[in-house]
């Protein structure tokens, strides 16, 4: 077994997904038709809508799952992320999809492009529910808000795999939402912080959007570099509104401050921020360290021809293009076919939340959200997905003790020479939860769940590859 690829444990692993993927659809429920033999994508267009069906007719009766992906397609990410759900669902259907006795079970992919405007993207939620029968809804940051996805998703009983960085979708009064949020997802933020800590860092400025994501993520960010560093000092945060221009001001106030380190993790969400930040800095002669987040290199080829290697130099990310690194023969499988249909994939824009969705059917036996749910409430086991593996877990401290809250484990990036390259340095899914609970102060809580609901069981591939264990938060006996 490695670490760093998809061998040994990790390849029957990823096998036996392959082998629970290609069987998810064989028992799903859903809308049935008969119709004639023909392949079709039509593609509907209207202002701030693109909405793409894609499906494939056969000469017999079918059953479909109807999925939606409302996504703010303005940006690499976006348009990423939709080209992924679209290769999927055609890949899925050109086999004529899943065949079990007399029936045939295909995904009808619904694409919806927001542009970036919240009350359009909730009427599109409105319309991929409603209209057009979507029972799953993946994607990002829809309306940016969990609490007005779940207006429209909860009454319907549809299922929500998608991103929530606003923690509001964990409310226990939710029962269809299952966020890929960040409340686990800040252990790769440590060890970034840790290792700019061991280069001589001792100053740091965080700069955010100033919107939901950017107020919620500040003191997480900030408990990320308390714990590389307690001596750290925090110059401050520089809060950007999304609707900004000119961002020569903005770069003076982030110099003002004289921090060794510029965090903008975050601005990401902001669409064009992180290079118009980097270009911005540069001019006004700021020679410190950036760490970007999100970070294509494609952003950085551009970057490099207009600001030179020396501005880009030394910044880390979250995570990098899983092509450099990814070696699972199925998750491999559908980087090459990407590739073949699109080009260069090198955004986090992915295929995971569709993933995560065929493996709740499949690990329930059933496209019926209700049934999906009694499942996935339970302490399902991680799911190996493009970008490693995806699971689950429980939120006892507001009271959620389903297994609603997600997470991913991931390889972190560094800019070097100008090239985004793999570190080799994982973040694994025990790293998150565990960081998360101790920088939280919320050990007596979770030990109290875990004693009484039972530990989770992590991939056995990423034991040893982890920075935390229980026993950094005073648990014997579960290392």
């Amino acid at each position: 077994m490695t670490k760093h690829g998809f061998t040994g444990s990790r390849l029957f692993i990823s096998l036996l997904a392959l082998v629970l993927i290609v069987s998810l659809l064989l028992t799903a429920c859903g809308t049935t038709s008969t119709t004639t033999t023909q392949t079709s994508t039509s593609t509907t267009t209207q202002t701030g809508t693109t909405t793409t069906q894609t499906s494939t007719s056969t000469t017999s009766a079918e059953k479909v799952v109807k999925i939606g992906a409302v996504i703010d397609m303005t940006g690499a990410r976006g348009l990423q992320t939709a080209n992924w759900y679209k290769l999927m669902a055609k890949l899925v259907n050109a086999e004529g999809g899943w065949k079990v006795g007399n029936d045939m079970y295909k995904i009808e992919m619904f694409i919806y492009d927001t542009q970036g405007n919240v009350t359009t993207a909730k009427d599109l939620l409105t319309r991929a529910i409603l209209n057009d029968g979507c029972k799953y809804i993946v994607g990002f940051n829809i309306t940016g808000s969990g609490d007005v996805d779940a207006t429209v998703t909860e009454p319907n009983k549809v299922i929500a795999v998608t991103e929530d960085l606003t923690n509001q979708a964990v409310n226990p009064a939710y029962q269809y939402y299952y966020p890929i949020g960040n409340f686990f997802q800040n252990a790769d933020i440590y060890k970034i912080c840790a290792d700019m800590v061991a280069k001589g860092v001792k100053s740091y400025v965080s700069v955010k959007p100033d919107n939901q994501v950017g107020r919620f993520m500040d003191p997480a960010i900030n408990a990320a570099w308390k714990l590389a560093d307690p001596n750290i000092d925090y110059k401050g945060t520089v809060w950007v509104p999304a609707s900004t221009i000119d961002w020569g001001p903005i770069a003076t106030k982030i110099k003002s401050y004289n921090a060794d380190c510029v965090d903008i993790i975050y601005l990401g969400f902001i669409p064009n921020s992180i290079p118009n930040t980097y270009r911005a800095l540069s001019d006004v002669g700021y020679k410190g360290i950036i760490l970007p987040g999100l970070m294509s290199q494609a952003v950085l080829d551009s970057l490099v021809g207009t600001i030179g290697k020396a501005a880009v130099e030394g910044g880390e990310t979250p995570s990098t293009d899983c092509d450099t690194w990814q070696q699972d023969p199925y998750q491999r499988s559908l980087i090459e076919a990407y590739k073949a249909e699109y080009g260069r994939w090198e955004t986090d824009g992915g295929p995971d939340s569709l993933q995560l969705v065929l493996a709740m059917i499949q690990g329930a036996q059933s496209a019926d959200t209700d049934v999906v749910k009694a499942y996935w409430d339970n302490s399902p086991p991680p799911v190996p997905v493009i970008s490693a593996y995806r699971m689950y877990f429980a939120r006892p401290e507001v009271g959620n003790y389903r297994t609603i809250s997600g997470c991913s484990s991931s390889q972190l990036g560094l800019i070097k020479d100008g090239k985004l390259v793999a570190s080799g340095t994982w973040t694994t899914l025990k790293d998150h939860l565990l960081f998360t609970v101790k920088t939280k102060d919320m050990v007596d809580v979770y030990k109290a769940y875990w004693e009484e609901y039972g530990y989770p069981a992590f991939p056995e591939e990423q034991k040893g590859m982890e920075t935390f264990l229980y026993s950094d938060l005073g648990i014997t006996g579960q290392d």
